[in-house]
Order: C-alpha cells, then sequence, then structure tokens
C-alpha cells in the first residue's frame, strides 16, 4: 500500500487514510487515547449463575422448554467471543453498517455477489463498512470481500452460504449485541447481583402452543425479556404482546428491540403493551428495566446506555 504523492488528488490521499484505518480496525488494532465517539471499555460482567433460575421463573408461568435445558452462558461454543465483537461493531455503529449488513442478508439465499457504492459517504460510514466486511471476510461469513478505494469507492463482497453465516446475518448479530449490552448495563447498575440468561430457548407455553424466547436475563431478583427483529416485525408483535402476559412482566420489562430506523416505536409499545425500540435507545430501556427498588430512574447515557448517576 503506497502513499500518495502530496500533490496527489485529494480524493485519493483521503481513500489512501480511509484504507489503512479499515485495515487498523480488522486487525483489532485500538488507539491509546479515546476520542469521544469510540466504544466505551466493557466493564466486567456480573458473576454468571446456571440458567435454573430462568428455567424456574418460566415454570412458575407455566412455560417449559421444549428440549433439554439450555448449556450455561460459560460453556458456549468456541469462536463466540470474535462473532460477539463482530455483532457489538455492528450495532454500536448500525447507522453506518446497516447498508452492508442488509445487503448480506438480501443475499443469504443466492450468495450472489453484491457491490456498494460508497462514493460521497462520510469517512466513518465508509471506515466502519469495511471494517465490518474484513472481519467478517476473516471469519468465513464472506466468501470474498474487497474494497476499491479511489476513484471507485465501491465495496464488493460474497456472503457465505453456510449455517454459521445464515444464522449471523440473518439476526443472530443484534441477538448478540442485545445480550452484549444487556449484560454490561448490568454489570453498571448493579455489579455485585447474581445474573444468569438464556438465549434462543424453545418453549411450549400452557395453552401447549411452541414459541421461542429470544433472550431472558435475570439480575438478582429482576427478569428481563428481549426480542430482536432485523426485519418485518408487524406479525409478530401481537404474539409478544400475548407471550408478555403469561410471563407476567410489566411493558418496561418486556423489550423488543427493532432495526428498522423508521419504526413508530412510542406508537407501537402503546399499541401492544410492551417497550419497543430502536438500538440507539435500547441500552436505556435495559437501564429502566434493571433498575429495581429505586426511587427514581438513573439517569442514563442515551448513546451507551452508562448510568450517569443513582437515586439516592
Amino acid at each position: 500500500m503506497t502513499p500518495p504523492e502530496s500533490d496527489s488528488d485529494p480524493l485519493e490521499r483521503i481513500a489512501y487514510a480511509l484504507e489503512r484505518i479499515a485495515r487498523a480496525l480488522e486487525a483489532h488494532i485500538r488507539p491509546t487515547a479515546q476520542t469521544d465517539d469510540a466504544p466505551a471499555a466493557p466493564p466486567p460482567a456480573p458473576p454468571v449463575v446456571t440458567p435454573q433460575t430462568l428455567l424456574d421463573f418460566l415454570a412458575s408461568r407455566g412455560v417449559r422448554p421444549r428440549d433439554d435445558p439450555p448449556q450455561m452462558a460459560s460453556s458456549q461454543d468456541e469462536g463466540v467471543p470474535d462473532l460477539d465483537d463482530l455483532a457489538a461493531l455492528i450495532g454500536d455503529r448500525w447507522a453506518n453498517t446497516r447498508a452492508l449488513v442488509e445487503a448480506v442478508k438480501q443475499r443469504l439465499g443466492s450468495g450472489e455477489p453484491f457491490a456498494l457504492n460508497l462514493r460521497g459517504q462520510p469517512p466513518a460510514l465508509i471506515s466502519d463498512a469495511c471494517a465490518v466486511a474484513g472481519r467478517a471476510h476473516g471469519l468465513s461469513l464472506l466468501e470474498e470481500y474487497r474494497y476499491r478505494r479511489s476513484p471507485a469507492f465501491r465495496l464488493e463482497a460474497r456472503p457465505s452460504r453456510v449455517p454459521l453465516s445464515q444464522r449471523f446475518w440473518a439476526g443472530g448479530w443484534l441477538e448478540r449485541w442485545a445480550r452484549q449490552s444487556a449484560l454490561r448495563v448490568a454489570a453498571q447498575l448493579r455489579p455485585d447481583a447474581p445474573c444468569a440468561w438464556v438465549a434462543n430457548l424453545p418453549v411450549l407455553l400452557p395453552n401447549g402452543e411452541a414459541s421461542e424466547i429470544d433472550l431472558l436475563i435475570a439480575v438478582g431478583a429482576v427478569v428481563i425479556w428481549v426480542e430482536c427483529k432485523t426485519g418485518d416485525y408487524q406479525e409478530h408483535l401481537d404474539k409478544y404482546s400475548r407471550l408478555r402476559r403469561v410471563l407476567n412482566l410489566p411493558s418496561e420489562r418486556a423489550i423488543v428491540v427493532l432495526a428498522d430506523p423508521h419504526a413508530p416505536h412510542r406508537a407501537l409499545s402503546a399499541l401492544y403493551g410492551l417497550t419497543v425500540c430502536g438500538l440507539e435507545d435500547f441500552a436505556a430501556r435495559a437501564t429502566l428495566a434493571l433498575a429495581e427498588n429505586e426511587k427514581s430512574p438513573p439517569r442514563v447515557d442515551a448513546g451507551n446506555g452508562k448510568v450517569l448517576d443513582r437515586a439516592g
């Protein structure tokens, strides 16, 4: 990668700088000094206990797993940290990574290559999109990836069709991101409380209906339920509303995260008795849901869910 001459085209110099940034991100390089919009380092996770706490919670509502009980959180498949890191990058920078993720998702069935024209896009968007594509290619979630800098400014990729890739791009990334975000909030708000979680749990409801729970988290005595939708959500909200009543959870502890930035979150929340939100609001919603026995809700940073102060 040869640096451009000092008197070369300004666009070529910008493209060179962007490619350096993208390669640094792909190699997991982090700056020594954090900027205001750099992701905050996650705090230590709260102590994790077995999901039996949550299975007992479900049993008390007449809900039982369809299959064997889930494994402990600490015994997940090898490679999860890398997938979690990629999911965090996607979700934390969703405004910049959305176009790439949606392009991949649209071609999962066919495995066809695609190209994104990034000419004229902000440097941060180009950097984040290249970082996600590069990391996904390294994990074999993309079969092909190449970024053509100035004058093309084009990202070219081909999705992998292996099952792991299908699950991740179809929505698994959002479930991973939501779990990490909620556990980060729990560590900040209630660092000494025991924590348990189960994900993608197939269940039978009291009436015999089959369902699946994306994410159930217990922090101390508080249980929150999270569902994640990266595509059409309209046909699912009534089912979620009925499941919330079965679980006997207040609406603030039944959260539906929608990747669609144009969804009418407030109206949907009121209509279905749920907390419907986008990625940008999820940390704040999770903070309020986990604030048990607070005289008044804590103030939180809407961007990262960090607790700014506590109720006295």
